[in-house]
């Protein structure tokens, strides 16, 4: 189906796919998603350049020099594509939006906690997350720090059952006493190497759901003070 010459497009975009794609892998996905995303270019790459060298291959007479100019030309779009991509999520972050120099005290729903001095009230990535807050960066894949409320139905009899299971083999669930603003809860403190994963967790039972605090901060960055006062501050708005 393919002339000698199809050789060519094929290296380049592969050469280009493991150069820049791993980056721009890094960029958007995490942990064992990396190579999930970035292998999934490489062969989606692949297969997009056979099919359309197979079409005009056909509709030709078994051309192959039909179906090499596909090939080619469908390989120069995916690596243009991938090598856009690099340089985007090579730039600096987008503008940030202006954080406030002092604590300001919000309200979300159920529950209201100051936002430490410094950090970004961003909107929710999904239904089940209620809070989210970055630091130095309206970006999550480039922030300093975050800091996210979860809430949903537990899967666990207690919090400290599901404290267990997040903290697995290398996490530590804290013994002393804790609470929020009153309620009875567990803290959890994780391994984390970066700002993907968190690094510390409050988990609080309350009405039938189940509220879990995260903090994580990049490499070089402290987020416990902001995680504390979140802790500190936080108030239900509504009676038990």
């Amino acid at each position: 189906m393919l002339a000698w010459w199809g050789l060519f497009p094929a290296i380049v975009f592969a050469a280009v796919q493991c150069l820049l794609g791993w980056k721009s892998a890094q960029a958007n996905a995490e942990g064992p998603l990396v190579f999930s995303y970035w292998m999934g270019g490489l062969v989606g790459g692949f297969v997009m350049a056979s099919l359309a060298a197979w079409i005009p291959y056909r509709a030709l007479g078994r051309s192959q020099v039909a179906g090499t100019v596909g090939f080619t030309v469908v390989l120069a779009l995916a690596t243009l594509s991938v090598a856009r991509q690099a340089i985007t999520d090579s730039l600096p972050n987008q503008a940030v939006i202006p954080a406030a120099d002092k604590p300001v005290m919000a309200s979300f729903g159920e529950f209201g906690f100051e936002i430490p001095a410094g950090w970004l009230n961003v909107p929710p990535e999904h239904d089940d997350q209620k809070a989210y807050l970055l630091l130095n960066s309206n970006d999550w894949r480039k922030t300093d720090g975050r800091i996210d409320v979860d809430v949903g139905k537990p899967a666990f009899s207690t919090a400290r059952q599901l404290a267990q299971r997040l903290a697995g083999k290398e996490g530590k669930v804290r013994s002393e006493p804790f609470a929020v603003d009153g309620v009875e809860g567990v803290r959890v403190d994780l391994l984390s190497p970066d700002v993907h994963q968190p690094r510390f967790c409050a988990i609080v039972f309350r009405d039938g759901q189940a509220y879990l605090i995260f903090a994580a901060q990049s490499r070089g960055h402290d987020v416990s003070d902001a995680f504390e006062h979140v802790l500190k501050t936080w108030h239900w708005n509504t009676a038990k």
